[in-house]
């Protein structure tokens, strides 16, 4: 790889992602979220979305990558508090 720091990695490929910080997640971030508020994220098996679990009690669903702030996204309700964690099936049957 050519250069140096976190930029060095911007095309790096992975073979799964479940950091919420980088440059395909950037995204993520919504409005005057301040960096603790996104519990947990995975990538799915796929490749083509993430999902997010956040403190204000839902599971988003985003495109993967989502590389701008304030990427559109689906909200999942059914939890009353703080969402700690996310993850998919292996074979995505649900």
């Amino acid at each position: 790889m050519n250069g140096s720091g976190a930029s060095s990695l911007k095309d790096a490929v992975w073979d799964s992602w479940t950091c919420t910080m980088g440059w395909p997640t950037q995204g993520i971030w919504q409005g005057s979220m301040d960096g603790s508020d996104i519990n947990a994220l995975m990538r799915s098996p796929d490749d083509t979305c993430m999902a997010t679990a956040d403190d204000f009690g839902f599971v988003n669903l985003f495109k993967w990558p989502a590389p701008v702030k304030n990427s559109a996204f689906n909200k999942n309700g059914g939890h009353s508090s703080h969402v700690t964690n996310v993850a998919f099936t292996k074979n995505q049957s649900g």
